[in-house]
């Protein structure tokens, strides 16, 4: 097949309709009590701090640490999660059953855990670290204490 400038721009028309509808939202935040971090989205394995207004997608988790509350308007209902819990944007939103304990850890600040996401963050950390120590080993002379 020739590519041309006229099928490039045909094929990047279908791939945006493609992501487009993908990413079609099923709703937005209504409101949002608590500091910044309250209140957050899992998508797609990352953790994401939202607030009123932001669009929820179809497969978020959205979750509530001890001190945030949200009122979530997604799927033609709205459903309001108070401290410490935990919803997911699909097609049992709407049940009461949907809204659950939130997989939180710690104080008011509390850290979340979404499946492995927490491991795979502390993992993460952990390479972080481990890449900081490495890279600040300028020089090769033994350091006395």
């Amino acid at each position: 097949m020739k590519f041309t400038l006229k099928t490039c721009l045909a094929g990047a028309a279908a791939l945006a309709m493609v992501g487009s509808a993908a990413a079609q939202a099923a709703g937005s935040v209504q409101s949002t009590t608590g500091d910044t971090g309250s209140v957050v989205v899992v998508r797609d394995g990352e953790i994401y701090s939202i607030g009123a207004g932001d669009q929820v997608f179809p497969g978020d988790v959205i979750a509530t640490r001890t001190v945030g509350s949200v009122v979530i308007s997604a799927n033609g209902c709205v459903v309001t999660l108070d401290g410490g819990e935990e919803v997911t944007i699909d097609e049992s939103f709407c049940q009461p059953a949907a809204v659950r304990e939130a997989s939180v850890a710690g104080g008011e600040s509390g850290g979340f855990v979404a499946g492995n996401t927490g491991a795979i963050l502390l993992g993460a950390g952990a390479v972080a670290v481990l890449a900081a120590i490495a890279a600040d080993d300028d020089d090769d002379d033994p350091v006395s204490p």
